[in-house]
């Protein structure tokens, strides 16, 4: 609102200096004209036969005062027309500032409630995928618990073995040799 006053301001200001500096060419132009036409007279009177003269120089006074008038015209509306080009030109400005701030806000605002979404869909998504890695955990660890009974239990049950071998062994020995010193004694 204020940059439209102070543009109408500077328009009303730039009419105003238009027809101070019209009216100062126009005076000047009319003083020239008049001092052409006292001139005129002034030899006119001193020479009676040139009559015809002074029409040519009036008629010529009048061309200049018409062309001056339609000049100061012309100029006039070049000035309305540049203040209205540059009271425009404010208006265009402004409302591109402005519209790029809404564009701004708008975005900013999208892209808030686009990431909130995107979060409150994305915990939807990897909820489900954490429940189900917590419970594929818990399987693991228990597979890990009874793999590591079943391993005690193997080698129990080797530890078993390897005595009852070691038993076995000492048996065939003993058995061997009572065959050995049952041959001796029979030959």
């Amino acid at each position: 609102m204020l940059v439209l006053i102070v543009g109408a301001a500077a328009a009303i200001a730039g009419i105003l200096v238009g027809f101070w500096m019209r009216g100062r060419a126009a005076q000047s132009d009319l003083s020239a004209a008049k001092a052409e036409l006292a001139q005129a007279k002034v030899e006119s009177a001193e020479r009676a036969g040139f009559e015809k003269l002074a029409e040519e120089r009036a008629s010529t006074i009048k061309q200049l005062t018409t062309e001056r008038d339609s000049a100061q015209a012309a100029l006039q509306g070049r000035i309305d027309a540049e203040g209205a080009r540059s009271l425009l030109d404010k208006a265009e400005k402004t409302l591109a500032d402005k519209f790029q701030a809404l564009a701004g806000d708008i975005l900013e605002k999208k892209s808030q409630s686009f990431s909130e979404g995107s979060q409150k869909e994305l915990g939807n998504l990897l909820n489900p995928l954490k429940t189900q890695i917590e419970e594929f955990r818990k399987k693991v660890e228990e597979a890990q618990s009874d793999s590591k009974t079943g391993v005690a239990t193997l080698q129990g049950l080797i530890g078993g073995l390897s005595n009852l071998n070691q038993q076995l062994a000492e048996q065939a020995r003993n058995l061997t040799t009572a065959l050995r010193g049952s041959a001796k004694a029979q030959g």
